[in-house]
């Protein structure tokens, strides 16, 4: 559950109006040492700030959401150099020059695998997440049900490349649950929600994966349970009952001016509020993290391990591949309930002035934790695997969350959401995939195993990101396009890096972030904070499989020649609206289209499936301007990136163009590569680019040749070298 979304701070809410009225905002932003920049953005909600930089600062003005998704980035570490590097930066730069140091950051960074042939199921994994509400209804209700992701199970995986591809799907929570949370609030760990299906469901759609080699990993939420969970119900019934301390409980303060009830500290609900919520009936405070209908475990209490392990043991038996562990940091708090820190004079909401350090993060008993749940899935067959939500304060630091899955004895992966808040650039995306690979490989004794996602169920989908702005549309000309080509960039650098890929349902096809209006609202963030935030319902609108409104997207049937039922009533309407670009964007239209994005989605991935190189080979990512691989003349343009993927098969280099023009590129002969070796273009996102295996005018047009060549705009390729 990643409540990440904060709401905005009560100094930015004059601005909120001029946003309301759709009129781009400019905000200014002052350098320290009196030069500015204008930051141009047409999104109300995604309007951001920059922070300091090492030398010349960067000091943000206003930011109306720290945590919503910025097309640039709320980055500690953003410099001028990152700004201006690319032109295609949703930035208006008046500053050219920079004095940062990069002396402090290594030139390149090498990642290895120590045995590939001894690599598991979901380190060479492409993993798809799904949604349940919104992936597929079968039964007309409005909502995405089992049933319904069985029907379609032939789309992710028929064995053929006319299927997308993927190996595991990630189910987000179908347990019985009241849905204040929307599933993420759980009444009994043991079961399927109604709305879903049954057991008998459950059953048949593991069955129905496991015959087209797709795995299934579900959402495990084990840091609170809903305040309707039997557990709970006996915890609260009185102060010796047996399940009493399975819950955080504890007794008021008083107040010594006024001698009233007050909370035991201040710890604070992530959804706003206090975390503590009174119970009138046993006279004691239970915490909290989020919702109040979300009371947290007591970890502490070893009865809750052992119920929960139990629990978990149930569905392995049942043959569930994995578990997606929803903030797993959370589940250990401070045995002595000390105050978190304050920062008073931050411009945020209470809860992120806050310093999280009694509330969540406990070590050393976390990893302890961490561990037996390790033990306890390798302990059954099929090498069954587990990745961790960790929420941090600061998403560029990513050595916390990478400790999680150190020593090859916690964690098998873990969320690294740093991406979430990084600029269309190519030197941010660089440093981010440097700190996260160098953060996973220190880990001791075996290192870390990196994970890669850009978009989830909780954040902006990544393709309305990274789409121009105004002001960038008219200079890059046509806005859809250049869309299109940076959508497909993401994707294939998603899918080429070292690490396990997660995909969110409908990037594939370039399904948009679209607010929903306040009386459509489902989402408990947005209906708490609206309008200082948008809420999460944006990117969870239901799948877009073909263009008719009539058959409701072909989400509520999947039937293209079944209409909906002529009925107004809300049972016959899917629980979300469709999406507003419907007619254009689906499934169905883009099957049929050679260059679609679900094409390329496609061929991406069975590329990477075919290949031992991207599934498993090392990583050497080259810096900007490496000596160490590359002479003066051969050192990498700015606004590209490039990494190496080497195994015993060969090596892939993989060249990635974040600007709008064509940029003329080495490729390494008197560096990395041997001055003799052959270079061929085998993957491309740019249409006119000639790449092996493909019908050309010439056999060797797939060649490169010479020192250097020419990335087209926005191209992404891949480069057998041999």
């Amino acid at each position: 559950m990643g409540y990440y979304n904060s709401p905005v701070c009560l100094r930015s809410v004059p601005l909120l109006f001029l946003a309301f009225t759709g009129l781009p905002l400019f905000v200014e932003v002052r350098i320290v040492h009196g030069e500015t920049i204008t930051i141009m953005d047409d999104t109300f909600y995604n309007t951001t700030s920059t922070s300091s930089s090492s030398n010349k600062s960067i000091e943000a003005s206003m930011q109306l959401f720290p945590d919503q998704q910025p097309l640039l980035a709320a980055d500690k570490d953003v410099t001028m150099d990152s700004l201006v590097a690319d032109s295609d930066s949703d930035v208006e730069v008046t500053l050219t020059s920079s004095t940062t140091n990069h002396e402090d950051i290594p030139r390149t960074t090498t990642t290895t695998n120590a045995n590939e042939n001894a690599m598991k199921w979901w380190q060479e994994a492409v993993i798809y997440q799904i949604y349940p509400r919104s992936f597929q209804d079968s039964n007309g209700d409005g909502v995405g049900d089992l049933t319904g992701i069985i029907d379609r199970l032939d789309y992710l995986n028929d064995g053929t490349p006319n299927s997308l591809g993927v190996d595991a799907i990630w189910l987000s929570p179908i347990y019985p649950s009241p849905m204040y949370d929307f599933g993420y609030d759980i009444s009994d760990y043991s079961d399927i929600d109604p709305v879903f299906g049954n057991l008998d469901d459950f059953r048949r759609l593991l069955t129905e994966a496991h015959q087209r080699n797709i795995k299934i990993i579900m959402d495990l939420v084990i840091n609170h349970t809903s305040h309707l969970h039997p557990w709970f119900k006996e915890s609260r019934s009185s102060r010796d009952n047996p399940k009493r301390d399975w819950y955080i409980w504890k007794d008021p303060q008083n107040d010594v001016v006024t001698g009233k009830r007050k909370v035991p500290n201040n710890w604070l609900g992530m959804f706003g509020g206090k975390g503590w919520t009174w119970d009138e009936h046993t006279q004691q405070y239970y915490f909290h993290s989020f919702l109040a209908e979300q009371p947290d475990l007591n970890w502490r209490n070893p009865e809750v391990k052992e119920a929960v392990f139990e629990m978990i043991k149930g569905w392995l038996e049942m043959g569930v591949d994995g578990f997606r562990l929803d903030v797993i940091n959370y589940i250990l708090k401070d045995d002595q309930f000390r105050n978190n820190p304050v920062q008073y004079l931050k411009p945020a909401r209470p809860y992120d002035r806050q310093n999280h350090v009694y509330d969540r993060d406990r070590q050393p008993e976390l990893s302890g934790i961490l561990k037996d749940l390790r033990a306890l899935l390798e302990s059954y067959e099929g090498d069954r695997t587990s990745v961790g939500e960790i929420q941090v304060e600061d998403h560029t630091k990513v050595k916390h969350v990478a400790s999680v899955v150190g020593g090859n004895d916690q964690l098998h992966m873990a969320f690294n959401f740093a991406y979430f808040f990084t600029s269309w650039s190519a030197g941010m995306f660089r440093k981010r995939i440097h700190e996260w690979d160098t953060a996973c490989q220190k880990q001791e004794p075996l290192g870390g195993w990196p994970t890669y996602t850009l978009s989830n169920h909780d954040y902006m989908r990544h393709i309305s990101r990274y789409t121009p702005n105004p002001i960038k549309s008219f200079l890059c000309g046509n806005k859809e396009k250049v869309t299109q080509e940076r959508a497909k960039l993401a994707a294939l650098m998603l899918l080429t890096l070292r690490g396990t890929p997660f995909l969110y349902y409908g990037e594939e096809i370039g399904m948009r972030e679209e607010p929903v209006m306040p009386r459509d609202m489902k989402d408990p963030v947005g209906l708490r904070f609206w309008p200082f935030h948008p809420g999460r319902d944006g990117c969870r609108r239901p799948m877009a499989w073909n263009g008719s409104r009539v058959q409701g997207g072909g989400f509520m049937t999947t039937d293209e020649e079944q209409s909906l039922p002529t009925a107004s009533s809300e049972a016959n309407q899917p629980w979300l609206p469709l999406s507003r670009y419907l007619e254009n964007i689906n499934v169905a239209s883009q099957t049929t289209e050679e260059g679609s994005l679900l094409n390329f989605y496609k061929k991406c991935i069975w590329f990477r499936r075919q290949d031992e190189t991207l599934r498993s080979g090392d990583q050497h990512i080259i810096m900007e301007g490496d000596h160490k691989y590359t002479s003066l003349e051969n050192k990498t343009p700015k606004g590209t990136m490039a990494f190496v993927r080497e195994s015993k098969s060969g090596k892939r280099l993989v060249y990635l163009n974040f600007t709008k023009r064509k940029v003329k590129v080495p490729l390494f002969r008197e560096g990395y590569f041997a001055v003799g070796d052959t270079f061929q273009a085998v993957l491309s996102t740019h249409p006119s680019r000639p790449v092996a295996g493909e019908s050309h005018d010439s056999n060797d047009a797939s060649l490169l040749n010479g020192p250097t060549f020419t990335l087209n705009p926005n191209e992404g390729l891949v480069i057998k070298v041999w």
